[in-house]
């Protein structure tokens, strides 16, 4: 007798999204010999097709060393590292990032900073003298940061889309959420049924019915693509980014507009950075092209990740922010050790945080 064909696919994790986060979750999986199911729809919009992909490990106006850097950077090298290996493409950049001072108050401060244990090893060099100024504004001259770069976002997510098509772990859809079943230990979707399901949905996740809850605020962002008269060899930074990309061009950004969730382009945008671009690049230059994007941010600033306060078969990874690049390796590498080996999870990213958020919905 032929055995009947089952009906179900069956799968340890179904991943929603393939974005950032879906990539390192799937990455992080298929380490573990996983076996996974990712369902996207990509679309040119999508925070990881138009972000800059910039890992940095001292950022903001204040110049801060980045949250839990001595744990992010070592794991994302290694990571991005072995994912390049893995898929047999090269998008990561390791390039050092030149920020000007804004004032010899800066430049004295950070002299003595750079010696200090926890700023020493992502120092390159501060600077007494001028080292761009063929290039740039550097009045107050500047300083150059190591353990930096960028990962060419869309070659990474589009090589690991290639391979899980290759194995039969793509499904190309918009995720119907209707359709998702839950089951006692696993969940069904169509024809498709795994032990698990994570949310790595970027904005869509607001829509979802099991973890729109969370505080989310979704940041615009717009960027510049420009075309420069010279090779750029550092990623620039100082009120927007200038990060090389490829011999003549390069992209200028980014806008920081909260809560707007529409796709265009706009004059505003392109104004405010042309004018911050003329306040640190004296050379001469032409926009080619200008896009947008809507990063998945959250009122904290940390990322979600965690199970659903009722559904322990449910899972998001989510909300990362301006600083994707370097918080996906790692957290996705913690959540997955939590999932499969119980390890606790960082409690300030653990969306038990906001579990009395979820129990108001109920009420």
């Amino acid at each position: 007798m032929f055995k009947e064909k089952e009906k179900y696919m069956m799968y340890d994790y179904i991943i929603v999204g393939q974005g950032l986060a879906g990539s390192c979750m799937a990455m992080q999986l298929l380490k573990r010999n996983k076996r996974v199911l990712v369902i996207d729809k990509p679309h040119a919009n999508s925070s990881s097709m138009v972000a800059a992909g910039i890992f940095n490990p001292i950022t903001g106006r204040k110049m801060v060393k980045t949250w839990l850097a001595d744990d992010l950077f070592p794991y994302l090298l290694k990571f991005y590292g072995a994912a390049e290996k893995m898929l047999q493409q090269n998008f990561v950049n390791h390039i050092k990032i030149y920020r000007p001072f804004i004032s010899p108050e800066e430049q004295n401060e950070w002299m003595g900073r750079s010696t200090l244990d926890p700023y020493k090893s992502y120092i390159e060099n501060v600077y007494h003298e001028p080292q761009h100024s063929e290039t740039i504004k550097e009045e107050f001259r500047g300083m150059e940061l190591k353990r930096s770069g960028y990962v060419n976002l869309p070659v990474f997510v589009n090589a690991e889309r290639e391979m899980l098509i290759e194995q039969e772990m793509y499904l190309e859809e918009n995720f119907d959420e209707s359709r998702l079943l839950l089951k006692t230990n696993e969940v069904e979707y169509k024809d498709h049924k795994a032990k698990r399901i994570i949310f790595c949905s970027g904005e869509g996740i607001t829509d979802s019915e099991f973890f729109g809850w969370l505080p989310y605020s979704m940041v615009k962002g717009e960027i510049l693509e420009v075309k420069v008269n010279q090779s750029l060899d550092v990623l620039y930074n100082r009120g927007v980014f200038i990060v090389p990309k490829g011999v003549d061009k390069c992209r200028v950004g980014a806008t920081y507009e909260v809560n707007n969730r529409t796709y265009d382009i706009t004059e505003k945008a392109k104004k405010a950075l042309v004018d911050k671009l003329n306040g640190l690049y004296h050379s001469e230059y032409e926009i080619i092209g200008q896009v947008a994007g809507i990063r998945p941010a959250t009122r904290d600033r940390k990322p979600f990740v965690g199970v659903h306060p009722e559904y322990p078969q449910i899972g998001v990874f989510n909300g990362l922010g301006a600083k994707g690049v370097s918080l996906a390796p790692y957290f996705s590498g913690q959540f997955v050790s939590m999932l499969e080996e119980g390890e606790e999870l960082n409690k300030e990213v653990d969306i038990s945080r906001y579990k009395s958020l979820y129990y108001d919905t109920i009420d």
